[in-house]
């Protein structure tokens, strides 16, 4: 992350890559890097907050998400209040 602040604050230059191809490839290097690193914290909110809910269904299979965002029980599909 830190490597790609700098970047961004010297600018993408051709005295620094070269060329635009070289320039183009490191952006998409940096664009592909942040959003792989904001997946996994959006991912890790999910499950942070899943793990705080539960179903008292018997069967206890655990919770995830659906669609729209919302908490339900995998057993019995209901959905959970937050």
């Amino acid at each position: 992350m830190e490597d790609v602040k700098r970047r961004v604050e010297i600018g993408y230059t051709m005295a620094v890559y070269g060329t635009r191809e070289s320039i183009h490839e490191q952006m998409l290097k940096d664009i592909v890097s942040l959003l792989e690193e904001n997946e996994a914290l959006r991912l890790h909110d999910v499950v942070g907050r899943s793990e705080q809910l539960f179903c008292d269904c018997p069967q206890g299979k655990g919770v995830d998400i659906d669609e729209d965002g919302f908490p339900y029980c995998i057993d019995c599909q209901k959905n959970i209040a937050k």
